[in-house]
């Protein structure tokens, strides 16, 4: 329908994409901000923790889906050989949440290019050094053996046990004592894959890489009950505390009023709220923000080849376009694409529209639609 207007049928996103074609449009500052977060990791050697606070549909989601695109990186190949990014969503089992958080993690990273790393870690630092580092930061024995010695042979018997698995044979061949099953245990295991990740430089001028890690809707942690959240919230502290240096942790969290930091920090917790030390607040924009995303948007998401009557706000005639713009009530990308994607839907079928070649919406189209599309936006 919206190929009337020569648009994409997409042009408008109600979820945000999660994928390598990622675009940004509008929000200067804010893009601004995060990038200069990320850009002070990539220069710097210590761990950096930032909380990014805002409204639902502000765009945290799709700022970690952007910037996770080694392509919107700022440079960082004077130091680090490979930047590892990550977006998790944070567990949604209540009474196993770090563990469900953990297998999250490990899907993303995948255990093949764990094992790719720990052959990169034996080659810089020897197969004793790097079983004495693991066993150094993760202070288990088992867990430094396996994680150590990962290769091709046996690899399924130590994600097996990795995961929490393995029959007595297998725990016997890998000279294990026990299968793993605590919280515990469980953030030792992330904490020896983050090191790893992070050691695995291909060369000695530069043998490490940084890893960045974007853990999305945290406020889900509201509806677990506290002997629940406490466990994860503790376990994700031990794994933040063992991994200090070469390592970025974005914190997504979705608040009614951003500002309310006290019930953030009753989720969770003073040791991580302690540990944070950036904040990013998302939502803090004006009409110029809306009408800048709005050109953007619709330039990148033309389907013709133009010319077009108005270039700037095709389809919307220029005065339209301001009537659109003070329209979206709410400034975040969710609501105004919302808006948006309603209003030209019911639009495209009128009779001033159909039949014409490059259709504009006027002022009075958008009168004539605009209290129904306002109506349509609280279903």
């Amino acid at each position: 329908m919206l190929e009337k207007f020569e648009l994409k049928e997409t042009a408008f996103p109600l979820t945000p994409h999660l994928s390598n074609e990622v675009a940004w449009y509008g929000f200067p500052e804010l893009k601004k901000k995060i990038k200069n977060t990320i850009a002070r990791s990539l220069t710097e050697t210590s761990r950096v923790c930032t909380l990014n606070r805002g409204q639902w549909g502000v765009g945290k989601t799709h700022a970690a889906s952007f910037f996770s695109n080694k392509l919107n990186l700022p440079d960082f190949e004077d130091k680090y050989s490979k930047v590892y990014s990550y977006i998790i969503e944070s567990p949604k089992e209540t009474n196993k949440a770090f563990i469900d958080f953990f297998n999250r993690v490990v899907n993303a990273v995948t255990f093949n290019e764990i094992k790719q790393c720990v052959s990169l870690c034996r080659q810089l630092a020897g197969d004793k050094v790097l079983e004495e580092n693991i066993l150094q930061m993760t202070k288990n024995e088992d867990v430094a053996h396996v994680l150590s010695r990962i290769n091709d042979d046996n690899l399924l018997m130590s994600k097996t046990y990795l995961n929490g698995g393995g029959t007595a044979t297998d725990l016997k061949k890998l000279g294990v004592a026990k299968k793993l099953i605590t919280t515990h245990e469980f953030a030792v295991v992330l904490s020896g894959i983050f090191y790893v990740l992070i050691n695995s430089g291909t060369s000695k001028n530069k043998p490490f890489n940084r890893l960045i890690l974007w853990i999305d809707e945290m406020e889900d942690l509201v509806y677990f009950p506290t002997r629940h959240y406490r466990p994860f919230t503790q376990a994700l502290r031990d794994v933040i505390d063992k991994t200090t240096d070469h390592f970025t942790l974005f914190l997504n969290f979705t608040f009614t009023e951003p500002e309310d930091l006290a019930s953030i920090e009753t989720v969770l917790g003073e040791a991580i709220m302690s540990r944070i030390n950036q904040h990013i607040i998302f939502g803090q924009s004006q009409e110029n923000d809306v009408q800048l995303y709005l050109k953007e948007l619709l330039a990148d998401n033309r389907t013709g080849k133009g010319p077009y009557p108005s270039p700037e706000t095709y389809p919307f005639g220029r005065d339209t376009f301001n009537m659109v713009v003070k329209a979206c009530v709410s400034h975040t990308p969710r609501y105004i694409n919302k808006f948006c994607d309603k209003l030209l839907r019911q639009i495209v079928d009128d009779p001033d529209i159909v039949g014409k070649n490059k259709p504009i919406v006027t002022s009075e189209l958008v009168e004539k639609y605009i209290a129904r599309t306002i109506e349509d936006m609280d279903e």
